[in-house]
């Protein structure tokens, strides 16, 4: 669906309409677009939806071949923080990238994978920047989705 170009200068509390989105201001300076799939709220009410700030994320490196090949071949996978990305990929192993994290102490967080894009079913433990998940020795499995919190969000079953 192509929705019109609005442009205009948004003050930190200007609201503008074009069918189902709601582009405002948020504190950074930039403007935002939110897609409302049940239609925009009145002009006077705010939107039941909160936009944060600031991206909170960390980047997982995912091992697409198996473990025992001489040659690794990764993939980067960046992950938001409370929110389930999906991620159709074959995979042997996942550990976190030490050096890819954006407003969140990487040492501080959790990821849980799961085989399934709604994030039902778990696959193994949740993981940390010093402890990577190994999915399989010999070959590869398939995941569906990941979530990665603040540890303490995720409890931890071996």
């Amino acid at each position: 669906m192509k929705v019109p170009a609005v442009f205009a200068a948004l003050s930190s509390s200007t609201y503008i309409f074009a069918g189902a989105i709601d582009i405002r201001q948020i504190p950074n300076g930039m403007s935002q677009m939110v897609d409302f799939p049940h239609g925009a709220p009145a002009k006077d009410e705010k939107p039941d939806c909160h936009i944060p700030s600031r991206y909170y994320g960390i980047s997982l490196n995912i091992r697409l071949n198996s473990v025992e090949e001489r040659l690794p071949d990764y993939g980067r996978a960046p992950v938001e923080l409370n929110k389930l990305t999906s991620y159709t990929a074959n995979a042997s192993e996942i550990s976190f990238d030490p050096d890819v994290s954006e407003g969140v102490d990487i040492e501080t967080v959790a990821c849980q994978v799961y085989t399934d894009a709604d994030g039902v079913q778990p696959m193994g433990y949740p993981i940390g920047v010093q402890d990577p998940l190994v999915l399989d020795d010999y070959g590869v499995v398939s995941i569906g989705s990941i979530l990665c919190s603040v540890r303490g969000d995720l409890t931890r079953s071996k």
